[in-house]
């Protein structure tokens, strides 16, 4: 691994929101967003894929320009390029006007859960596994809350700090890898035939 890399990078082209929605394609993304640049073997060794088939997918992000080559490094009697993300964390803009856009998120948000499903299993089988105390390393929860619009700003704030730490954190002494998935959405009810008003934040009966 070499250079580092800082910040968020937020996609709006639907090729590349789409390249995202596969969850082999986002796991080597996101791999090689904490390794900073890094070469294809190395992200295999991370991921436990052979070179062959991690070539493949780093391939496909490079046409989309999620990944790009930046460099070489002379290894054994060859040449080996290096590849850097974007930026530490690679995010997408939603827009609801759009409906490729909508369909490309959908997509996307599918494979982020399939990957966190595939993970958490991993986790959870796991001797290693530490679900308590401030060393917490595993865990997972599902919960249905009441909130007013200056509780939902509280709990935003809160998501809006998590991921400013996770944008921030650098490999070191001490430090071990760990995969961070959040998830918010409303819950409508079924018999509610409203429409939300975009405004506001609230909900308005149908004419």
């Amino acid at each position: 691994m070499g250079r580092r890399i800082k910040g968020l990078y937020k996609a709006t082209r639907i090729d590349q929101i789409r390249a995202m929605s596969s969850p082999l394609r986002l796991e080597v993304l996101e791999a090689a967003c904490s390794m900073g640049e890094c070469s294809v073997g190395e992200i295999a060794d991370r991921l436990g894929r052979t070179r062959t088939s991690t070539y493949a997918l780093v391939a496909q992000l490079v046409e989309v320009g999620l990944l790009s080559p930046t460099g070489s490094r002379r290894t054994g009697k060859r040449d080996e390029t290096l590849y850097s993300a974007p930026a530490r964390m690679v995010g997408s803009v939603f827009d609801s006007s759009d409906p490729k856009n909508v369909d490309a998120h959908v997509r996307y948000g599918t494979a982020l859960m399939r990957m966190a499903g595939r993970k958490l299993t991993e986790a959870f089988v796991s001797p290693d596994a530490r679900v308590r105390g401030a060393g917490r390393d595993t865990h997972a929860g599902s919960h249905k809350v009441w909130l007013n619009r200056a509780e939902l700003a509280e709990l935003n704030k809160k998501v809006d700090e998590i991921w400013a730490m996770c944008r921030s954190t650098e490999p070191g002494p001490g430090k071990k890898l760990i995969n961070v998935t959040l998830t918010l959405t409303p819950d409508r009810d079924r018999n509610d035939d409203s429409t939300p008003d975009r405004a506001t934040g609230t909900r308005r009966p149908r004419r």
